[in-house]
């Protein structure tokens, strides 16, 4: 019968829908089990969420990115190296702020920067939330996790010259890569997931389908002549040697996963130690507003929707500064010169007056 209690060794032990022992007396076990019966219609659903694990709910994530077709070796690498050695073991239903805090201050002391932890502690919440919404749920409720605040501004770029020094430094298999992000302002996973079905030669154009893209719409971008050839060359050795291979930028034959080790190595033989990746969408967006291409036509090339995003990218250099400031300089000698003129003209006509 749902609900019997048992004596053991001065413990009582309830039989609801799992077997709990409650340690005191019987009136404490009686007061434990009417909680549970007044759930009766939950049990087996609180059962499960008592019985989870966060490890858990994280390979659920892995598995929703996947699927979404979303940056899964990313999110891999901030499992494997911080989520997982510190929540793994931990319950989902035993997960406290307490808890949070002490992993914030543990990252905090490995020189993590406030924007890293951030995004390990939004993984997290959204770990929980598929919790919940899974069948039958998994977790009863997303923790609170406060974030830090953090400075919206974006600072790296590169500049033509910084783009020569690397370009001579990365190993073969990322230049493709690597010019094709400088000159698209395309996402990593868009470029690395691009495939030569959505590369027309012949039009000079790549083509995003819908769903591919970070926002899931679709996008065509025109290629400027340096990535032309770039694909070009690229296509003839695919079909020479790699003819199964779908992907445009691979690693003999195989898709590309992380970057980063052969991407940091070469930057800081470039003098370039710390540049991002994603620095290269920063660098696009300043280049092509620097070549005067309206802001609106910019926008649709690397699928920015609102500008306000966009502007965080608009990254202003000191050359830039130094020219706007010799621009100015000039234009004010400009006014200085033609003020002269004119007073001396305006005293030459007086002088005439004053003759006649």
């Amino acid at each position: 019968m749902a609900g019997t209690l048992l004596c053991r060794a001065g413990c009582y032990r309830r039989r609801v829908y799992s077997s709990q022992v409650v340690a005191g007396r019987k009136a404490d076990a009686e007061r434990i089990l009417g909680q549970m019966l007044k759930m009766k219609g939950r049990g087996a659903e609180v059962f499960a969420q008592d019985r989870t694990s966060i490890g858990e709910l994280l390979d659920d994530l892995a598995t929703d990115y996947s699927l979404n077709g979303r940056d899964v070796v990313t999110l891999e690498h901030r499992l494997r190296r911080h989520l997982r050695p510190y929540f793994c073991p931990m319950r989902a239903a035993k997960l406290t702020s307490g808890d949070i805090s002490r992993y914030c201050e543990q990252r905090r002391g490995e020189g993590a920067a406030t924007g890293t932890i951030n995004r390990e502690l939004t993984t997290l919440r959204r770990a929980f939330v598929l919790g919940i919404e899974a069948s039958p749920p998994k977790a009863g409720s997303v923790p609170k996790i406060k974030l830090f605040r953090e400075s919206n501004t974006r600072t790296g770029f590169l500049d033509f010259d910084g783009y020569q020094r690397l370009l001579r430094e990365l190993p073969e298999c990322l230049k493709p890569f690597f010019v094709a992000g400088f000159f698209t302002g395309c996402r990593k996973m868009e470029l690395l997931s691009l495939r030569w079905q959505n590369v027309d030669l012949e039009r000079g154009t790549i083509r995003l389908d819908p769903g591919t893209t970070k926002t899931r719409e679709g996008r065509t971008i025109l290629m400027v002549s340096q990535l032309w050839e770039v694909l070009r060359f690229e296509r003839e050795k695919q079909q020479t040697h790699y003819p199964d291979c779908e992907h445009v930028f691979h690693y003999r034959g195989k898709p590309m996963r992380d970057i980063r080790d052969g991407w940091d190595a070469a930057a800081k033989r470039a003098g370039l130690a710390g540049l991002l990746v994603h620095d290269l969408r920063r660098s696009a967006v300043r280049a092509m507003l620097q070549a005067g291409i309206p802001e609106t036509t910019a926008m649709t090339i690397t699928g920015h929707r609102t500008r306000e995003i966009f502007t965080r990218y608009d990254i202003v250099a000191e050359s830039d500064l130094r020219l706007a400031a010799d621009r100015l300089g000039g234009f004010t000698e400009s006014l200085e010169k033609r003020s002269v003129e004119n007073s001396h003209h305006t005293r030459t006509m007086d002088g005439v007056g004053r003759v006649m």
